[in-house]
């Protein structure tokens, strides 16, 4: 936040946007690396993530053919995959 002259604070229901896959990277970086609660939706929608502070990262999408490009390369950065994890709220 810092780095593009944002208040280093946040809270309920705030909404960050990035305009570049570089400023989407460096989002996800940053909510990855901290324990809060995020929703990400990129435009078009192929895909919606949800994370939570317990460290649970739920992706859903309509077909299986927009979720599976995304399995593999969190796998490469230590995420685990749980088949078949249903999200209850």
């Amino acid at each position: 936040m810092a780095r593009h002259s944002l208040p280093p604070e946040y809270g309920r229901e705030w909404t960050l946007t990035a305009d570049n896959t570089g400023e989407v990277e460096q989002l996800l970086e940053a909510a990855f690396s901290d324990w809060v609660d995020f929703l990400f939706i990129p435009t078009p929608k192929p895909f919606v993530i949800y994370a939570d502070h317990d460290e649970y990262t739920t992706f859903y999408a309509n077909t299986k053919c927009n979720l599976n490009p995304m399995v593999e390369p969190f796998a490469r950065k230590g995420f685990n995959i749980i088949e078949g994890y249903r999200r209850a709220f």
